[in-house]
């Protein structure tokens, strides 16, 4: 990691010069998704590549505005307390069309609108039919699991499902003062 902050932080900065308007997600983007994927990354790195700063300046560079079309069928396929089963097809970088970039899957609170990241991978090619098992984080008993797919610039979509956890399961440490039931 000590040789990794100034070569990204040198992407960057080309990156910015490259395109002296770029937001900070497009940036954002630009040097996440601007590397050479290897199967020797795999599991090792979320990008499961290393950088490659020609793509992150072509990235930096590309005029795309269509996001990814959100994750078709997004719904809850099973649940036992806190541990929740999602299900899905995955969707293109433009539409339906090319490989999307990034996958993540929140939890946002209903009441204190606190917000988890619960899991990111690399998406399947469009049209793939996934599910992956998460758990609400302890002590929130509702609330939203979303899916946000991001392309390589940064355009982003989301698919929400709403989730509710029964007080007794989401926080099993409630201390009572009074005879055991």
């Amino acid at each position: 990691t000590s040789m990794a902050a100034p070569h990204v932080t040198g992407a960057a900065a080309l990156a910015c010069a490259a395109n002296s308007g770029i937001t900070l997600e497009k940036l954002r983007a630009a040097v996440i998704f601007g590397v050479d994927v290897s199967s020797s990354f795999f599991g090792a790195v979320m990008t499961r590549g290393r950088l490659n700063v020609n793509q992150t300046v072509q990235f930096a560079l590309e005029n795309d505005s269509t996001s990814p079309a959100p994750a078709a069928n997004f719904h809850v396929n099973l649940q036992e307390g806190r541990r929740v089963q999602l299900a899905w097809t995955d969707t293109g970088d433009d539409g339906m069309t090319g490989q999307a970039s990034l996958r993540e899957i929140f939890f946002t609170d209903s009441v204190s609108n606190e917000k988890f990241l619960l899991a990111a991978d690399r998406p399947a090619a469009p049209g793939t039919a996934l599910s992956i098992f998460v758990s609400v984080p302890f002590k929130h008993t509702t609330g939203q699991l979303s899916m946000r797919i991001s392309d390589n610039v940064g355009n982003t979509s989301t698919a929400s499902v709403n989730v509710t956890v029964a007080a007794d399961v989401a926080d099993p440490y409630i201390v009572t003062t009074g005879a055991p039931a």
